[in-house]
């Protein structure tokens, strides 16, 4: 085979370029690992990098900090919650929107991932009514103010009159 056409020869040059073109890269014993930015401290460009790299440690610095300091705040709290929930002064509620009222977490509802969002850590007088207890000692709820209608009824007594065929 003899050499190549020149025509292929000036497409793969405009392909790939010269070797002139990649300097060191184009030489035997290129590391390709090698930094580009192995400026002298004295040039431009060197302080230029110099600055550079300061801002982007501070920034890391100041990342790495605010997670630390977010995650001793996370921890810190989630034990003096605890402690206060072994003491009982905390109770795990959720906030029941049929009722309206909070009412203690069951263990099936703290184990769902999705239902376990909606527990919080409540006072015991806020869930069980403000200390007060039904028969056998059971926690029972503050009594509901009753609704009223627009005349100023209470909704019960507008629904049975309603129901028992009075008009109004």
């Amino acid at each position: 085979r003899g050499p190549a056409p020149r025509r292929s020869r000036e497409r793969a040059y405009e392909t790939w370029g010269t070797r002139a073109q990649y300097g060191s890269a184009s030489r035997p014993g290129y590391n390709p690992y090698q930094g580009y930015m192995d400026f002298g401290a004295d040039t431009p460009a060197g302080e230029a990098r110099a600055r550079t790299e300061r801002r982007r440690m501070q920034w890391t610095l100041g990342c790495v900090a605010t997670f630390v300091l977010g995650l001793s705040a996370v921890t810190l709290s989630a034990r003096r919650d605890n402690r206060r929930l072994e003491s009982g002064e905390l109770v795990e509620a959720y906030f029941n929107q049929v009722t309206r009222r909070w009412e203690k977490a069951s263990p099936s509802m703290k184990r769902d991932p999705l239902l376990s969002t909606l527990v919080h850590l409540k006072s015991p007088e806020v869930v069980y009514g403000h200390g007060l207890t039904g028969s056998g000692g059971q926690p029972r709820h503050a009594p509901r103010r009753s609704a009223l209608t627009i005349d100023g009824r209470r909704a019960s007594d507008a629904f049975r009159d309603r129901q028992s065929g009075a008009r109004s």
